[in-house]
């Protein structure tokens, strides 16, 4: 009896000192679209999507709009297929510790597209640089962001027109803990 109450003690006791992670929250742009009741409405001309149930607001910048994918005509997406063509996305986001971009294209040359860039912001209009190449991982069909600690808006911007773009979805994951992540240099 003895042992049973050490081993529950020792697994309450270690589960309160492991970051708390949230659930991701993904946003699968024709998901949401298309899902009853629908969950993204958009607005203004293909340039402003709301995420209904959980109050994200995507506004598009440059050519950039909300539409069929360019590659398969298939799915609902934000296309950045010019050179500076961006989204932001808003209200600021507090304790988000990653961000992913899941994309297609019909550029070859595009499996890992490094001309996707991440900026964060703390007041959702002064961008400054994008996030370095040891915050962003680049991988065939999405890119990932390490996001400081802090509240951010986040802005994501193809810097290379010639590789066409189509964001299906947007992952991020919060951190709900007080803590600070490592990030090797």
């Amino acid at each position: 009896m003895k042992h049973t109450i050490f081993v529950i003690m020792v697994l309450v006791l270690s589960s309160a000192v492991l970051p708390a992670f949230s659930a991701d929250i993904t946003h699968n742009f024709h998901t949401k679209f298309t899902s009853s009741p629908q969950t993204l409405t958009i607005t203004q001309n293909n340039k402003i999507g709301n995420s209904t149930n959980d109050g994200f607001t995507y506004t598009c910048g440059e050519k950039a709009e909300f539409g069929y994918d360019h590659v398969y005509g298939t799915k609902i997406c934000i296309k950045l297929l010019n050179s500076n063509d961006y989204f932001t996305v808003s209200p600021a986001i507090d304790d988000l510790a990653t961000v992913s971009v899941m994309y297609i294209s019909k550029t070859k040359d595009c499996t890992a597209c490094t001309n996707i860039k991440v900026y964060i912001s703390s007041d959702g209009s002064t961008w400054g640089s994008p996030l370095p190449a040891s915050r962003v991982s680049y991988h065939t069909g999405f890119v990932t962001a390490i996001i400081p600690k802090g509240k951010y808006f986040i802005k994501i911007l193809n810097s290379n027109g010639s590789n066409d773009l189509s964001i299906t979805t947007v992952v991020y994951t919060p951190v709900n803990c007080n803590c600070n992540t490592y990030i090797p240099e």
